[in-house]
């Protein structure tokens, strides 16, 4: 088992905007200006975690953790929760952030269990990300 808390604002990928056309080939570029630093923070992190790569099937969890808003009413924490993104775009950024570092591909994570929410006062935003190894034919 492989664990390790990951600090910085999380960075949803998915959406991507058309930029034209570059050597006859179509630009897309990530929409959200986190995914870069959030991916760079996530290898950071798990680098100093890694053995190894796993190279069979594996599950992550991963809990984010979403920078808390200004305002604590019970209004403003959902509507923070609501616009850092869906819970499985910000699963995208971290998971291709794992590839050739803690396994091979994240096409391995067999099981993947994923929640976000608002950091509690004082708390550093940021996700516990949980590796496994999964025994082929195990039940979950």
């Amino acid at each position: 088992m492989i664990q390790f808390f990951v600090a910085g604002h999380v960075g949803p990928q998915g959406s991507k905007s058309y930029k034209g056309h570059r050597g006859g080939k179509p630009v897309l570029v990530e929409s959200s200006g986190r995914v870069k630093p959030w991916r760079a923070a996530v290898v950071a992190e798990a680098l100093r975690h890694a053995g190894e790569l796993l190279t069979g099937p594996v599950g992550v969890h991963a809990e984010f953790i979403l920078p808390r808003p200004k305002s604590a009413s019970a209004k403003a924490v959902i509507s923070a929760a609501r616009q850092i993104g869906d819970t499985d775009k910000l699963c995208r950024s971290t998971l291709d952030a794992l590839s050739n570092v803690i396994y091979r591909d994240d096409c391995q994570v067999v099981d993947l269990r994923a929640s976000k929410r608002v950091a509690l006062p004082g708390e550093t935003p940021g996700a516990h990300i949980t590796i496994t190894t999964v025994t082929e034919g195990a039940s979950q």
